[in-house]
Order: C-alpha cells, then sequence, then structure tokens
C-alpha cells in the first residue's frame, strides 16, 4: 500500500477516528476519559471529556467493566465485553467493547476501548429467544393462549405480541378441495346436475 503523500497530522487522525463506525474512547488509569471520537447523536464528545467512565454505566455494567480493567492489567490480554451505558436523555444502549493496553514497555498509562452500539442486535435477539417459546395452540379452534392465560385469534396474537399484521388469502390446495367440492355436486353454473 502506498501512502506516500499522506502525512499522519493529528487534525487527519482525528478525522479518520471521527469517521469510524465504532465509539473509540481512551482512559486514563484512574478511569477518567481523555479522549472520545464521537458520540451518540445528540451529544458533544467535548462533554465527555474528564468524566469517569463509570459515570456512563449502571451496577451490573460497572462490575463488568471493572473485571475487564482487572483482568487487563492483571494479564496484559485485550478483554471483550457487553454492558448497557445510560446517558442523561434516558437513552439506553447496549455496547460491545474490547479494551486494550496503552503504555510504554511494560507500564501501562491508558486504557483504549473501542466500542459499538448493538442495542437493535440484542432487541432482536431477545425477541427471536422470545419468539422460539412453546405456544400452546388449541388443537380445536387454532386460538394461542397467552402469558397471562388468556386466548386470542392467531391474527390478535401476532398483532399484539409481535407487531405483525396477517393478510387472509386461500392456498392451492384449499382453494382445489373448496372448489372441488363445491364444483361436484353443482354444475359449473350453479344448479344442480
Amino acid at each position: 500500500m502506498d501512502m506516500s503523500g499522506f502525512e499522519p497530522t493529528q487534525e487527519r487522525l482525528e478525522a479518520i477516528l471521527r469517521g469510524l463506525p465504532e465509539m473509540v474512547m481512551v482512559l486514563d488509569i484512574d478511569g477518567h476519559i481523555r479522549y472520545l471520537n464521537r458520540a451518540e447523536l445528540g451529544y458533544d464528545p467535548n462533554d465527555f471529556v474528564g468524566r469517569q467512565a463509570h459515570e456512563l454505566l449502571p451496577g451490573s455494567s460497572r462490575d463488568v467493566f471493572d473485571q475487564a480493567v482487572e483482568a487487563l492489567l492483571d494479564t496484559g490480554d485485550p478483554q471483550e465485553y457487553d454492558v448497557q451505558v445510560s446517558l442523561p436523555d434516558g437513552f439506553e444502549g447496549s455496547y460491545r467493547t474490547r479494551m486494550t493496553a496503552l503504555g510504554e514497555s511494560a507500564e501501562v498509562t491508558h486504557l483504549l476501548l473501542v466500542s459499538i452500539n448493538v442495542t437493535e442486535m440484542k432487541m432482536a435477539e431477545a425477541e427471536a429467544d422470545r419468539l422460539r417459546t412453546l405456544l400452546p395452540i388449541c388443537s380445536w379452534c387454532d386460538r394461542i393462549q397467552d402469558e397471562a392465560g388468556q386466548w386470542s385469534t392467531m391474527e390478535d396474537y401476532l398483532a399484539t405480541e409481535t407487531a405483525t399484521a396477517v393478510s387472509h388469502g386461500i392456498c392451492p390446495d384449499c382453494l382445489e378441495s373448496q372448489l372441488g367440492e363445491s364444483e361436484e355436486g353443482e354444475g359449473r353454473n350453479g344448479s344442480a346436475a
């Protein structure tokens, strides 16, 4: 790859980092955010610089983060983990993060975190898991029993539980059986044979 004529100036490197779909964050050893390439829509990355990364994490995610930092500092091995993030305006999202150590020789001076928003993927996984459950269906009328014990038509159940609209048609087998049966007893013009 020929990179002649390209000088990796601070301005160019920051432009490259801002263009990434991932969030790139640098923390000092005390957990303060020292650099953030971009933030979620509506936020200025500079609003986060100097703040503790912990401020963005609810309790269980703080534990996951702390364990990743501890493991990274103990082993030197990059750590990957998922956390929930809560922002001041009520935004909550899921992020998959890879954390690596930065520093000179064996001394770690900063932590590099590269995160991608996986909120939609997590929601889709949860929906798929929910839909994989066994559905109790009446063998007589085909109504479905929901988690509250109420029975409803398949159409109502799908509309309520999955936001899926249903349209009706007739399959070729039913068309043949229904049309075939009515044609046997009646002539083509509708009169009895």
